[in-house]
């Protein structure tokens, strides 16, 4: 056990974990949000409204932000210095852009369209003005990373942990109304506006070029539209409920649906970070043995903690939240069933391959298993059938992205640690089976 921690303690000086750390601090920051607003007793319909505002944030953003910066990690490393330079102000200028066009269309659904999602004028402000501003701000810990600045990317993620919490909660500690919440995310939003301004200004060479733009939106188009489709699942899930089961349900659901952070970040920065990586050097294979290696820490880390999280939930997600969320604790449990594939990384190869159709039709067959699945599932479970639904898609999408990249001549093994994987995950299938029916 202890050189298992001086193990992980050693690695917090490498982009891999300094990434994991910021998307921790992240995640936490919203995490602990949810439990202090439902521990303010605050009505389910006031806390459906701040999911929705995440909800619809999430929804309009996820894909391209995606898109755009894991394609930049993809071909930022094969430039030269000058050229990484102006290649990233071109960056910020497509983040500017996008963002001014998200803002407008969510303007225009929110005000023109007959939706009953958000139906205050003031919020309905708050989050043209949050998204406007927010957006381009993802830019500035895809630099720090790029750049190996990992104490900046750290301290970034620690400051913005805690301010986050602050300027959401305050508020409405004081005033009882979500309305001020969401000012305060977009005060958060517009220091990180600043920052991101001075890292154009400062570290970026100011050479607009509207042909490389033009290439590589091309490039990063097909990566857009695949994440768009397989990442529309968690936000399909929440129409689904929301649409068939009511607003307060629609608020249960979503502090269900959070997965265990540790896990969801941690593995998604390592498939993030590795992209650079696997990109380098003179064959992709010879890095697989660093891919293996953080797949086992993570899972000799992460799988003990989801199975004691999945033996306690149903006692501790009561204490935790408050017992209006207790039927939580249900669609949690399913969703910690995530981890067995989130410790797979053939997604991260296939970017570091630039094989974008095949990660395209992947998408597309996963998004339609998910509808499918979770559809049918939701008419014979119920509320948790949707949840069933996204563990099949899940685990649907990195079976055929092993199997394609089995079609190169990568073996599954090769780049996965397939014994521990294999022993924990049984592990979990067991537990999960265990705590339902005997629990």
């Amino acid at each position: 056990m202890f050189q298992k921690i001086k193990t992980f303690i050693n690695t917090f000086n490498s982009t891999v974990r300094s990434l994991q750390i910021f998307q921790l601090f992240r995640f936490a920051g919203m995490l602990l949000i949810g439990i202090l607003l439902a521990k303010l007793d605050l009505p389910l319909a006031k806390i459906g409204v701040f999911e929705s505002v995440l909800f619809l944030s999430g929804a309009t953003t996820f894909f391209w932000v995606s898109g755009l910066m894991n394609s930049t990690l993809s071909i930022y490393p094969k430039k030269s210095e000058a050229d990484q330079k102006s290649f990233l102000f071109n960056i910020g200028i497509i983040l500017i852009g996008f963002s001014i066009i998200t803002s407008a269309a969510i303007g225009a659904y929110l005000f023109y369209s007959n939706q009953n999602l958000i139906t205050e004028g003031s919020i309905k402000t708050a989050i043209i003005i949050y998204i406007l501003i927010n957006t381009p701000t993802f830019f500035n810990e895809y630099y720090f990373l790029l750049a190996e600045k990992k104490k900046l990317l750290i301290g970034y993620g620690i400051l913005g942990f805690l301010i986050n919490v602050s300027v959401v909660i305050i508020p409405v500690i004081y005033t009882g109304e979500i309305l001020y919440s969401i000012y305060g995310l977009i005060l958060f939003s517009f220091i990180k506006l600043i920052l991101f301004i001075s890292i154009i200004a400062k570290k970026t060479i100011h050479q607009f070029n509207l042909s490389q733009i033009l290439l590589f939106l091309k490039s990063a188009t097909p990566l857009i539209i695949s994440i768009f489709i397989s990442g529309s699942a968690d936000y399909i899930d929440s129409w689904l409920v929301g649409t068939y089961f009511g607003q307060e349900k629609f608020a249960i659901f979503r502090y269900g649906a959070k997965e265990l952070p540790l896990s969801l970040i941690l593995a998604n920065s390592l498939s993030t970070a590795m992209i650079p990586v696997l990109s380098s050097g003179q064959g992709i294979k010879e890095h697989f043995g660093k891919l293996r290696k953080e797949s086992s820490l993570l899972m000799n880390w992460l799988f003990p903690l989801t199975l004691l999280l999945l033996l306690s939930s149903k006692i501790v997600y009561p204490i935790i939240f408050s017992e209006r969320f207790s039927e939580s604790s249900e669609i949690f449990n399913i969703y910690l069933l995530l981890i067995i594939s989130r410790m797979t990384f053939p997604q991260a190869i296939m970017m570091a391959l630039d094989a974008k159709k095949e990660i395209f039709q992947t998408a597309v067959l996963e998004i339609i298993i998910n509808i499918s699945a979770s559809y049918f599932f939701m008419l014979k479970f119920g509320m948790v059938g949707v949840a069933y639904g996204t563990i099949v898609a899940f685990f649907a999408e990195k079976l055929i992205l092993a199997l394609l990249l089995k079609s190169k001549n990568i073996d599954f093994q090769e780049y996965t640690p397939i014994r521990l994987w294999l022993g924990y995950s049984s592990l979990m299938i067991v537990t999960y089976l265990f705590v339902e029916n005997f629990l």
